[in-house]
C-alpha cells in the first residue's frame, strides 16, 4: 500500500468522547443526563462539560467516557453514578471549606502532582490552579489527593501557604510512593519476541515518569523509551540497543492508541529518557496506514555513539 511523502503528526488534541460508534456515545450521553438531572434538574451538555442548573460546579466528561469506552456498557450506569458521586457539590464544599480553614503544615501529606495533556496550560481554569511544565507536550499540576478522586490546588490557598512553588512541588513528589497504588507488569509483543515495562492500575501512575526511582533497575544501557499516553499508564523500554523500526511502531501503536481510547489522555508520543535522566520528547506521526517514528537530533546521536545507530 503506498505511503504518503510527509506524514501527519500525531494530533495532541485529546478527544472529547473515545467512542467510534455513535450509538455508543449517544448512550453515554444519556446516563450522564439522567445521572445528573435527578430531581428534573436542567442538564446542559457541550464541548465535553456538562453544567447542571443550580450548581457551582462544572463536570468534564473526557474521563469518564475514556472509563466507560473501556468497559462493557452493561457496566456504564454503575460507573456514571459512581463517577459523579464523587463530585456532589456538598461534598466538594465541604472538602473545599476544610482546606481554606487549614494550614500547609495540615495539607502537605495530601500533595501530589497530577500530569496533564498540554492543553490544560491554555484552560480558563488554569491561571487559578498552580502548574508547570516538566515535561514537553505536558502540563504538570499540583494536586490535593482526595482519596477516591483529585483537586487540584487553587493558587489562593497555595499563596496563603506562604511555601515557594519548586517546594510545594518537591513535597508533592516525596508524598507520591506513600499515595500511589501503581503497580509494574509486563505487556509482551509477542510478534517481536519482546516485552515493555507498564506502570498502571491507578490514577498517580503517570506522576512516576518525574520521579527518578520509577527507573532504577529499568534503565539499559542508551537510556530508556517512555510512554505516558493516559492517566493510568506509564511505559517503560530499557535501551539496551538502537530499537528497531518494528519495535518503535509497536511502541508509538500503544501510545497513541491508549491516548485515543483513556480515561484521562496525556501525550500520543514518545519521550527518551537518557542517562543523565533528561526526558527528550520523540514525536510520533502517521501517514495513514502504519506509526512513524520521527526521532530527535539527541536521541540519533546517542545511538550513534552507543554502537548502534538508528536504522
Amino acid at each position: 500500500m503506498p505511503h504518503s511523502r510527509h506524514p501527519s503528526p500525531f494530533d495532541p488534541t485529546p478527544p472529547l468522547y473515545p467512542f467510534r460508534d455513535r450509538e455508543l456515545r449517544n448512550r453515554f450521553l444519556q446516563l450522564v443526563r439522567e445521572r445528573l438531572g435527578r430531581g428534573g434538574r436542567s442538564v446542559v451538555i457541550e464541548h465535553g462539560m456538562a453544567r447542571v442548573e443550580g450548581e457551582f460546579c462544572v463536570h468534564g466528561l473526557s474521563n469518564l467516557a475514556g472509563t466507560c469506552h473501556m468497559a462493557p456498557p452493561a457496566m456504564w450506569p454503575q460507573l456514571v453514578d459512581e463517577h459523579f458521586a464523587k463530585s456532589e457539590p456538598d461534598r466538594l464544599l465541604g472538602a473545599v471549606a476544610d482546606i481554606a480553614d487549614s494550614d500547609y503544615a495540615a495539607q502537605a501529606d495530601r500533595l501530589v502532582v497530577r500530569i496533564h495533556d498540554q492543553g490544560f496550560a491554555r484552560a480558563e481554569w488554569a491561571d487559578h490552579v498552580l502548574h508547570r511544565v516538566d515535561l514537553p507536550t505536558t502540563c504538570s499540576v499540583l494536586t490535593f489527593d482526595m482519596g477516591p478522586s483529585v483537586m487540584p490546588v487553587p493558587k489562593p490557598i497555595a499563596e496563603a501557604w506562604g511555601v515557594p512553588a519548586p517546594e510545594l512541588f518537591a513535597r508533592a513528589m516525596r508524598n507520591l510512593p506513600r499515595l500511589s497504588q501503581a503497580r509494574w507488569s509486563r505487556l509482551s509483543l509477542p510478534h517481536l519476541g519482546d516485552a515493555v515495562d507498564v506502570l498502571g492500575e491507578d490514577f498517580h501512575a503517570t506522576a512516576h515518569i518525574l520521579d527518578a526511582a520509577t527507573f532504577r533497575d529499568r534503565t539499559g544501557r542508551l537510556g530508556n523509551l517512555v510512554g505516558i499516553p493516559a492517566r493510568e499508564v506509564l511505559i517503560s523500554y530499557r535501551l539496551e540497543a538502537a530499537p528497531t523500526a518494528l519495535l518503535l511502531q509497536a511502541l508509538l501503536a500503544i501510545t497513541n492508541g491508549k491516548f485515543n481510547d483513556g480515561p484521562g489522555p496525556v501525550t500520543p508520543h514518545l519521550f527518551w529518557r537518557d542517562l543523565d535522566g533528561r526526558f527528550h520528547v520523540q514525536y510520533g506521526s502517521s501517514d495513514g496506514a502504519r506509526a512513524k517514528f520521527v526521532p530527535s537530533a539527541e536521541f540519533l546521536a546517542a545511538m550513534a555513539a552507543g554502537g548502534t545507530p538508528l536504522a
